[in-house]
């Protein structure tokens, strides 16, 4: 009896010992990491590409890394950080020393800085008027006495109503002197503004913005505000672009439908790009996990007020979803001229403490649940990361149909088990059977 509850105990030791078994994963990839990356002994990272989001599960449960022992190793998934300058704008005094209006509806203000700048990278129009449209030149005079022009015809306009455009603000390169002159025109009579291209063609709603006739309203400056850039090193999550396949574009009952799988990317921004200049369009975002499977994430605007801008829909968060649609609400609109979508989202990587193995196998593609790590000392790392280069995709030649061989909750499961069995067998040996006979 002692023999078998030896045995038993074995067995239930053996079980809780079992290494998850990798054959039911179909899929892997090599990462490398030089020996100079070695020697440093530092945490290593593994970034995952296209390939793996392509293959895994919504949440990235089913990501296991060996190395060439075919130990498993712990390892702590978070968004890839980089460091760059983030812009700082900082107002900058000036004083207007002289204005000066000119017969063609032109005003040219000459202002003095309080020293020398270089850095001066955009201009606020401060105004108490609405429903006007202007163009802005912006010169600075260098300390040879000659003015540079910093920005010519950019146009600054603001106009109230259902729909508002609002764009007083001018950013040039960097740029600057000891003097600085703002020459604000109105528009010519053959000139067309991005708002009139907006409300060309519909009377509706040019009243609805309270567009007085064929021109806008005076504008009164109250103050010029410069703006000088003192840029600062800061962490910023890392972003990946990349363009979805279409797979469906047609239009329906005044609609621009645009359908894009997406393949489980991260997504948390989409870019539209068209040909057309200046729009302002209603836009519906649906996803799922197959064509006919959508449901509505969210409901916004897009709009290009100048050709220069680039037009986001911001979801609000994270998505990994395999199909969305786009819905452009054109109405009585023309439809957008050409156009195309292009996404964006964060970068995930592994992080290890020093493998020790110059390459290590990052195992995918399996329904697998989070493996249960000890990632303290992860948590606690210290130092610079360095970065394994990940390989192209290869085959499990011993996979295998079939779930993974224990995870936390079989564990979990057979401890339970084993002790019950265990209790079972020590009763058996301690309470023997009534009426047994006694050994004299």
């Amino acid at each position: 009896m002692k023999a078998r509850i030896l045995l038993t105990l074995l067995l239930l030791a053996s079980v809780l010992g079992a290494a998850e078994k990798i054959n039911y994963f179909p899929r892997y990839k090599v990462a490398r990491l030089t020996q100079e990356q070695l020697a440093t002994n530092a945490p290593a990272a593994i970034v995952l590409d296209g390939e793996i989001y392509e293959q895994t599960e919504s949440l990235l449960s089913d990501l296991r890394v060996l190395n060439s022992d075919g130990k498993a190793l712990p390892y702590l998934l978070e968004k890839m950080q980089r460091t760059k300058p983030v812009e700082r704008l900082l107002p900058v005094p000036v004083r207007i020393a002289n204005t000066t209006r000119n017969d063609d509806g032109s005003v040219v203000f000459t202002l003095t800085l309080p020293q020398f700048l270089d850095n001066l990278v955009r201009l606020e129009v401060i105004s108490n008027s609405r429903n006007f449209d202007r163009k802005v030149k912006i010169e600075f005079l260098g300390q040879n006495g000659e003015w540079r022009t910093a920005a010519d015809d950019r146009p600054v306009f603001d106009y109230s109503g259902t729909y508002e455009f609002r764009r007083t603000g001018i950013a040039f390169p960097p740029a600057g002197g000891k003097q600085a002159r703002v020459t604000i025109r109105p528009l010519g009579e053959s000139e067309l503004s991005p708002v009139l291209r907006l409300l060309n063609g519909s009377a509706p709603h040019a009243d609805e913005n309270g567009f007085p006739g064929s021109r806008d309203s005076e504008l009164n400056v109250t103050d010029l505000v410069f703006l000088q850039n003192n840029p600062f090193e800061k962490s910023v999550p890392a972003t990946r672009e990349f363009t979805p396949e279409v797979t469906r574009y047609e239009e329906v009952d005044g609609e621009t439908v645009i359908g894009l799988e997406a393949k489980h990317h991260p997504i948390t921004r989409f870019e539209i790009q068209s040909d057309t200049p200046v729009f302002i369009r209603r836009v519906v975002v649906l996803g799922g996990s197959s064509p006919d499977k959508l449901r509505p994430l969210l409901e916004s605007s897009i709009s290009r007020l100048l050709p220069d801008e680039q037009p986001a829909i911001e979801l609000g968060g994270e998505m990994r979803l395999n199909c969305y649609e786009i819905r452009i609400r054109n109405n009585t609109r023309p439809p957008l001229e050409a156009p195309s979508v292009s996404a964006s989202g964060p970068v995930y990587q592994l992080v290890l403490l020093p493998p020790g193995d110059e390459a290590l196998r990052v195992y995918f593609g399996a329904e697998a649940p989070t493996p249960d790590y000890d990632v303290k000392l992860l948590l606690r790392r210290t130092g610079r990361t360095v970065y394994a280069t990940l390989g192209p995709r290869h085959n499990n030649p011993e996979f295998r149909q079939g779930p993974a061989a224990f995870d936390t909750r079989t564990l979990l499961i057979a401890l339970a088990g084993g002790f019950i069995l265990a209790a079972l067998l020590l009763a058996l040996k301690i309470f023997k059977p009534f009426g047994a006979p006694q050994a004299k």
